[in-house]
């Protein structure tokens, strides 16, 4: 079959293309490395072959010329693949057929899952590379098209931080508004992937993250990029719906943005927040995008891409120290096994999946039929009975949330409580630096979202609503003098200790005796 010389010029040492192929079969399967692939070739050899003695030779040459001659013959299989996709003329819907058939075939609708990773790093100090030699294998997402995606961000983002505060998911998900810096990042140029893949666990695409977090914008690349990639013509006729960790965040700035005004207007996106993320999500957020307690995504759960970073993860420890050709490289021969076996076991994994999905299904039939024979009702009156929950259950939470209300309550408990020190120990008629506080959160809050007491004016909600966390924070400061007298109880501190112990416990108890005396004050008033 031929040979591959280890270097491109006055080649010494040649490797037959055979044992090439061996070694590429084997490191898809194992991730096997170069070193112990090597040594292992080496040791088979001269165990049934006489040993030659070579001037200056050493296993580092063996290992250069080797990963040379792999380095090329995986650039022969990439150009084979090239050509073969030139010559049948296939656009990015034979692509992405090609991907998972199952998915992109002539059915209108796809569901795709998106998740980032930060395992799969590169050390900023593993290689020199030449400049503008980085080349983009075909799963990745060009690095152009992600910069235009987070220029147009950017520029979003500052006319948008004027106007719009982040919500409670936003402000709760690392993913959503990542500011890690590059000290987080000092000893990595190329820091995690982003990757997108369809129901099916196909990879579909990835993204390189240089120096940053999992930013805003590469979801909205993601997307961008299939949008693209599906449309039939000139014409978007195929609806897109995509499982992300904080997919509630992507929507509501996609329609606050106006961003792919055609899909919105004819109702072709539609986003979901994956199955296992979903439920660290306020229960609002659950009811709207959990894919469990909503219609069309069957038995897709979003985290695909979690199985697939699990496939990939024999390669974190091997591209860690690497060049950044050979980890786009690898990473893209990988991510096209596994793309090929699992066209290849997809009989078995519908199998698997509608087996699982009859069970499911047979397991839930039994314990309606039950609730119908042992109550009487029909299934028409659950159907009704869970609208109505999900219908109520929303319009409560239209507001802000109980725990921000309950916050901004604590806020003014404690400015109501500075102003009333500050008249006992100044004597000061009229501290408005204070008061001005106090309106602001007032008018914040507002009579609505205080809780109805039934039988009670607004006044008097008010009052108990201010009695109820002034009693909280009196339990706490109490807790807290509590606990520190057990530290001070505590022998074999020296007398340092113990002196900042005594000043500790002294402040703690002035802090419960002014909790005491508010929660006194309000509950007398």
């Amino acid at each position: 079959m031929g040979y591959i010389g280890g270097s491109p010029r006055f080649p010494r040492t040649a490797f037959s293309i055979r044992l090439l192929q061996f070694h590429h079969i084997l490191w898809k399967r194992s991730s096997v490395a170069m070193s112990p692939f090597s040594k292992a070739i080496d040791e088979f050899l001269d165990a049934y072959n006489p040993l030659i003695l070579v001037q200056n030779n050493s296993d580092d040459t063996d290992i250069r010329t080797l990963s040379s001659a792999v380095d090329a013959y995986r650039e022969m299989m990439r150009r084979e693949k090239c050509i073969s996709e030139l010559m049948h003329d296939l656009g990015p819907m034979d692509k992405l057929a090609d991907v998972c058939p199952k998915c992109f075939g002539p059915h209108p609708d796809y569901i795709l899952c998106m998740d980032g990773n930060f395992q799969h790093r590169r050390h900023l100090k593993a290689s020199v590379e030449i400049p503008n030699c980085i080349k983009t294998p075909s799963i990745f997402v060009t690095p152009d098209e992600v910069e235009k995606m987070e220029r147009c961000m950017n520029k979003e983002m500052d006319e948008e931080s004027e106007d719009q505060v982040p919500d409670r998911c936003t402000q709760q998900h690392t993913a959503a508004d990542d500011v890690r810096t590059g000290k987080t990042w000092k000893e990595c140029d190329e820091t995690g992937l982003f990757g997108m893949a369809c129901r099916h666990d196909q990879i579909v695409n990835l993204i390189n993250i240089v120096q940053s977090g999992e930013r805003y914008y590469f979801p909205l690349t993601m997307i961008n990029k299939i949008i693209e990639n599906t449309k039939d013509g000139e014409e978007y006729t195929k609806k897109l719906s995509f499982l992300y960790d904080i997919g509630c965040n992507i929507e509501k700035g996609v329609i606050w943005r106006k961003q792919f005004p055609e899909h919105l207007e004819r109702n072709l996106l539609s986003f979901g927040t994956s199955v296992f993320h979903a439920y660290v999500h306020e229960w609002k957020c659950q009811l709207q995008y959990n894919p469990r307690l909503n219609d069309g995504w069957g038995m897709s759960d979003g985290e695909g891409m979690e199985r697939i970073w699990a496939f990939l993860s024999p390669l974190i420890r091997q591209l860690r120290y690497c060049t950044k050709n050979h980890r786009l490289v690898a990473v893209d021969i990988q991510s096209h096994h596994h793309n090929d076996v699992g066209r290849v076991y997809a009989l078995h994994l519908l199998y698997e999946r509608g087996t699982h999905i009859e069970k499911l299904k047979k397991e839930a039939s039994q314990v309606l039929d039950s609730l119908l024979a042992d109550f009487g009702h029909t299934r028409e009156f659950f159907q009704a009975q869970w609208t109505r929950q999900r219908e109520i259950q929303l319009s409560v939470m239209e507001n802000q949330s109980e725990k921000e209300i309950v916050k901004q309550i604590e806020e003014l408990v404690e400015l109501e409580d500075k102003l009333r020190d500050t008249k006992l120990v100044f004597n000061l008629e009229n501290p408005w630096f204070l008061e001005g506080e106090i309106d602001s959160i007032v008018v914040e809050l507002g009579s609505d979202n205080f809780c109805d007491l039934p039988g009670a004016t607004d006044a008097e909600s008010k009052a108990l609503l201010k009695l109820k966390v002034s009693k909280s924070k009196l339990y706490e400061a109490k807790v807290g003098v509590i606990e520190m007298q057990k530290k001070w109880d505590q022998g074999g501190s020296g007398t340092r200790v113990q002196e900042r112990y005594k000043k500790q416990m002294t402040s703690k108890v002035n802090l419960l005796k002014k909790k005491w005396l508010a929660y006194n004050n309000r509950a007398e008033a």
